[in-house]
């Protein structure tokens, strides 16, 4: 595991930096803080780390002659992307007064700590998009279809009005709205009981979708994650398919979680500006780092065959085959490793 230090002298700051950073890193890498260049000094003669974060005024003070490594340098003034010389060694610096989420977010860039990009033995695929794509159902239930011949595989769909009632029921009259009360609960027969709610249909394992629109705008990301995380374990879901909609408030974070999240588009101008839009802000809040993991695709014309007779016909699809050349092309399953 890859490892980061910290070094302020003040202390108080460099505190608070490492108690942030912590809780953002959920052990991807490790993290120390030294306050004094006597420790400093000893660590470095014993140990290489992967990255040194520090001040400016510990750089003049000729840190860069004890570690010859990746530097980065917290600024006094806003910088973007600016690379720092000191002596010989080429450091990032980056400003020091930002939310620790953005500097989280530079430092794994910058600094080449490895983001965790699956939990586990769990890959989430995602499916999202800002702009309405025909086709984007019948494109994911193929996904999860296909998958599901090789891979463990559950489908869950976040939108508020999924108009699946027919295609995906509740034969227990149980939804996802009662798997995430299940989870809240915690009980002694919290599996059972959210096992109740996993339904079937032509080799599809899927959770009904919420009945009321309400029961997802309560709901955050994170704690979405962690119930898939627990999916996966209870039930040794090796893939979650998941349609995620503007019901779910701020999604970036289970953007983030997705090995792979594929992004249906259009070529009319207003669908393009929307993609433009959403890619801008993503940027804006620092979480240009997921972009590779974004994977926009061209849903072919005329396939959107969702008709109550859909599970009879879908593994003969148009669209199937194109889900399944796709997959091909990503490498089986367009999953990350």
């Amino acid at each position: 595991m890859k490892t980061c230090v910290i070094y302020d002298e003040t202390g108080e700051y460099g505190k608070r930096l490492l108690s942030g950073l912590i809780k953002k890193a959920q052990n991807q890498f490790n993290l120390m803080l030294f306050t004094g260049m006597e420790e400093l000094e000893k660590y470095l003669k014993e140990g290489r780390p992967d990255l040194l974060l520090v001040s400016e005024d510990s750089m003049n003070d000729g840190i860069s002659r004890l570690y010859r490594g990746n530097i980065i340098v917290l600024t006094e003034e806003p910088c973007v992307n600016e690379e720092m010389d000191f002596g010989d060694s080429a450091c990032y610096g980056i400003y020091r007064y930002q939310s620790v989420e953005r500097i989280f977010n530079e430092i794994v860039i910058k600094g080449g700590l490895k983001r965790n990009t699956r939990i586990k033995t769990l890959d989430i695929i995602g499916v999202y998009s800002p702009v309405y794509v025909e086709g984007k159902q019948s494109f994911i239930l193929n996904l999860a279809k296909v998958l599901s011949e090789k891979y463990k595989t559950l489908y869950i769909n976040l939108e508020e009005f999924s108009g699946l009632g027919e295609l995906l029921p509740a034969e227990n009259q149980y939804t996802l709205s009662d798997a995430l009360y299940f989870y809240r609960q915690n009980g002694k027969m919290v599996a059972d009981k959210i096992g109740q709610t996993i339904n079937s249909v032509s080799g599809v394992d899927y959770i009904p979708p919420v009945m009321c629109a309400e029961d997802l705008s309560f709901v955050d990301s994170k704690e979405l994650i962690t119930f898939f995380e627990q999916l996966g374990n209870m039930f040794g879901y090796e893939m979650i398919v998941v349609d995620i909609s503007t019901a779910v408030r701020q999604p970036w974070d289970m953007l983030d979680m997705c090995s792979t999240v594929y992004v249906p588009e259009k070529s009319d101008y207003i669908s393009k500006e929307k993609l433009k839009s959403f890619e801008t802000y993503y940027s804006s809040i620092g979480r240009e780092y997921s972009f590779d993991r974004f994977e926009k695709i061209r849903l072919p014309e005329g396939e959107n065959d969702m008709k109550p007779d859909f599970w009879e016909k879908c593994g003969y699809s148009g669209m199937c085959r194109y889900v399944r050349k796709m997959l091909e092309k990503d490498g089986d399953t367009g999953a990350g490793e």
